[in-house]
């Protein structure tokens, strides 16, 4: 394995230097169940945003949308703090992926493409 911020997936098992986390098939469900398992775990959510340098936590793409299915991604926008790294981004994503059980993309509004930016900033919704 490499170093620290190296990143490896095999599998369902993700690995961050020698911290792993698996994704949990418990909650691998429905977009309705996601959005209650969303509201249910908010504080959980937010309380790992602060913990890695984030606020203002917004939820985009199609769970926005209202489009998801039980093989969809969960994308975030954060607003970062000062000290906010690619490293810390990596966690966040990390220990979100294995609290929610799906793959999470986290995202600040200055790490958008310009070409998306109008669009996730108009269909971004607080989590």
């Amino acid at each position: 394995m490499g170093g620290p911020s190296e990143l490896l997936c095999t599998g369902s098992t993700w690995a961050v230097g020698v911290r792993k986390y698996k994704y949990n098939q418990i909650h691998r469900t429905s977009a309705m169940k996601l959005e209650e398992l969303l509201r249910s775990r908010r504080d959980e959510i937010l309380a790992i945003a602060a913990k890695y340098g984030v606020r203002n936590v917004r939820i985009f793409g199609s769970v926005a949308r209202g489009e998801a299915d039980d093989r969809s991604d969960l994308d975030l926008l954060v607003e970062p703090l000062s000290g906010f790294t690619l490293i810390k981004n990596s966690a966040i994503s990390r220990e979100l992926e294995g609290l929610l059980g799906r793959q999470v993309d986290v995202v600040s509004e200055r790490g958008l493409r310009e070409r998306i930016r109008q669009r996730v900033l108009k269909e971004a919704v607080p989590l």
